[in-house]
């Protein structure tokens, strides 16, 4: 959920920032799968964890257990799940949760850096169409049967995105 927070930072002080690249970053669009994301905040043991990580990911990715494990391990004080439903109200604008807030994304077309936008194209959270139509200075690359969880989907294509996009900076 660092995405908008990333972009959203970056456009308050793009001094600081060398590059970006964001990885299916909330708030480019209103539409987004509440539900889901609820899910995935209130998930408090292995079975349910799991069975949400696999319906955020493509088609066909496996959710390693261990992953999983370390996960609940992370968010095991309530307040971790607590902080999640708190960060969930704050960027679902509507009761059922299918509408987000929508950051300045034109915005981005005026910053000096370079920027990348990873998205899946089976991306259940948050949809690939909302990559299109960004800014002439943002790189958009959709990875093919990927879904919302790219660093464990695809952790070699991001790792190759970031290092490009820093090198782009100089």
């Amino acid at each position: 959920m660092g995405g908008a927070v990333a972009a959203l930072l970056t456009l308050r002080q793009p001094e600081s920032v060398a590059s970006l690249t964001l990885l299916a970053p909330g708030g480019f669009a209103p539409a987004i799968n509440g539900a889901l994301l609820r899910r995935y905040a209130s998930a408090d043991d292995h079975e349910t964890m799991a069975a949400v990580l696999q319906a955020m990911c493509g088609p066909d990715h496996s959710v390693d257990r261990g992953g999983v494990a370390a996960l609940l391990e992370a968010r095991a004080p309530a307040e971790a799940r607590a902080a999640l439903a708190a960060i969930l109200d704050v960027i679902l604008v509507d009761a059922a949760g299918r509408t987000q807030g929508v950051l300045p994304v034109d915005a981005l077309g005026a910053l000096a850096l370079p920027i990348t936008v990873l998205w899946g194209d089976a991306d259940p959270i948050l949809p690939v169409a909302q990559a299109d139509g960004l800014p002439a200075n943002v790189q958009v690359r959709k990875l093919s049967e990927t879904g919302h969880m790219l660093v464990e989907e695809r952790p070699r294509d991001v790792l190759s995105a970031i290092c490009e996009t820093i090198a782009r900076a100089g």
